[in-house]
């Protein structure tokens, strides 16, 4: 087996699917944030990721909820932001 195979099959035993997950510093710019102020919310444990071969990575749908959670709080401070009862 080939080098990639066998790193293709050792991310699918962690459960992630190939394309499916980026490096912290590809999901930061997606976000618009720091590098370091995601390893500061992994590191307090507001935001997922795992580490393969000594590089991190974080699932995409982590960063969909990490995005959503951004733009909720970005309207909310701009006063923009209804809450649902009032939708």
């Amino acid at each position: 087996k080939s080098l990639k195979e066998v790193k293709t099959m050792e991310l699918r035993d962690l459960g992630v699917v190939p394309g499916r997950a980026k490096t912290i510093p590809k999901a930061a710019l997606q976000l618009g944030r720091a590098k370091k102020t995601l390893y500061a919310w992994i590191r307090r444990g507001q935001a997922s990721a795992f580490c393969y071969m000594g590089i991190m990575f974080m699932d995409i749908q982590e960063i969909e909820r990490l995005q959503g959670a951004i733009q909720k709080r970005e309207e909310e401070r701009s006063g923009k932001y209804l809450p649902p009862f009032l939708r």
